[in-house]
């Protein structure tokens, strides 16, 4: 009998190692047009509505997981995937906006895993996510859309095969322990047993993590963060574009020396309220006593230069770098007959709100920049004489 009971544990354990020894834990599949990595613009995925409702659990409203059915799952229709989707957002407000995402996510059956001072990450059901990404270009302006896919398909089968076969291999082992009529095969079966049980949990809590992460897939929102520089697709090779909501933001170590003898380079209506700080050919800078700056500009115009070529690049480099929330652009006339595009948009710095506008005005040979930048509540006492004033400029 003792030799019975040896033999029968050493074949349970011969069997559950082999049918443990398949495991392919993190076998991912690439989704990207070079095939060269995960990351990928959700613009060039094309996720079809029933692949992200490829649930393997009940909780998005799909199939049941087909663990414990080895065959369920190698029919199965649909490739079981997980999705990890990033966003950059710019908004006017960021604490309204993450309040309207964590809301969001409780409408859609979902919920909110972490947020931080200007990041949201929530779990959204599967098939939801196309809709919640949609709900969050309501907010404001995307800069970036990432998406990560996971195939765990064939781990899903592997678990089903080891869940089995611990399984079989533990009520075997039980059925061994009942015939035990020794204290030291009692305890060796004991031991063996104790193993397997530990094993078909951990099985148990993989294939639990997995089914969620199926039914619930994982959207971040970054509010107001510039995109990182390996995101950065595009080149803007214009300086005095990459200057703009730069140069206008004083160090507050800064200090300037009066002249007399200002070279004006262009005829305009100074507001009472401001004070000139330097002027030199092609730029001119000052300030209103309460802090609010101005920054006139002029620089060399490209060939084919068009106002409609300038407003493109002008937008994409605040909204995606400089992180300005702008809103709807508008034509101003000059007393000249001229015309140009004024820019109005807001940054947070600090917790606090700041009022950026620019005003484009181009020609054949120059392109003309105004830039007004202040805290909010000192924009709004100084905006009406600063626009007023950029309408006297001299230019055709």
């Amino acid at each position: 009998m003792k030799e019975s009971i040896r033999w029968g544990v050493g074949l349970m354990a011969a069997l559950f190692l082999v049918g443990g020894c398949k495991s392919t834990y993190g076998m991912k599949r690439e989704y990207s047009a070079q095939g060269g990595g995960m990351v990928e613009s959700v613009s060039a995925i094309a996720i079809p509505p029933a692949e992200l409702s490829g649930s393997s659990s009940t909780e998005a409203g799909g199939q049941p997981a087909a663990t414990g059915n080895i065959e369920q799952t190698a029919k199965a229709a649909e490739r079981m995937m997980t999705y990890d989707a990033t966003m950059h957002v710019v908004v006017q407000n960021i604490a309204g906006a993450l309040d309207s995402l964590k809301a969001m996510g409780g409408k859609m059956k979902g919920y909110m895993q972490s947020m931080s001072e200007h990041s949201i990450t929530l779990r959204v059901p599967a098939d939801r996510l196309n809709d919640a990404f949609v709900e969050v270009g309501k907010l404001g302006e995307i800069t970036s859309r990432t998406i990560e896919g996971d195939d765990v398909t064939e781990e899903m089968m592997d678990l089903d095969i080891r869940l089995r076969t611990s399984e079989e291999t533990r009520n075997r082992l039980s059925e061994l322990l009942k015939k035990s009529d020794k204290v030291e095969d009692l305890l060796k079966v004991e031991k063996e047993l104790q193993r397997v049980i530990e094993e078909l949990e951990l099985i148990k809590g993989r294939i639990k993590y997995l089914s969620h992460a199926v039914a619930y897939s994982t959207l971040t929102v970054e509010l107001n963060s510039p995109v990182s520089q390996a995101e950065q697709r595009e080149t803007i090779p214009f300086y005095w574009v990459r200057s703009l909501a730069t140069e206008i933001v004083l160090n507050p170590e800064s200090s300037f020396t009066p002249s007399r003898r200002w070279r004006s380079w262009l005829k305009i209506e100074w507001p009472a309220s401001f004070v000139k700080l330097s002027e030199n050919e092609g730029t001119t800078r000052a300030m209103s006593g309460n802090g609010v700056m101005l920054l006139v500009r002029r620089q060399e115009n490209f060939e084919g230069g068009t106002p409609v070529f300038w407003k493109q690049i002008i937008r994409r480099w605040l909204v995606d770098n400089k992180v300005i929330a702008l809103g709807a652009m508008e034509e101003v006339a000059l007393k000249t007959g001229a015309k140009g595009t004024e820019f109005v948009g807001t940054k947070e710095v600090g917790r606090k709100q700041y009022q950026y506008i620019l005003v484009t005005l181009v020609d054949r040979d120059y392109i003309y920049t105004v830039e007004c930048w202040g805290p909010v509540e000192e924009m709004a006492k100084e905006r009406e004489v600063v626009e007023q004033s950029v309408k006297t400029m001299r230019v055709r």
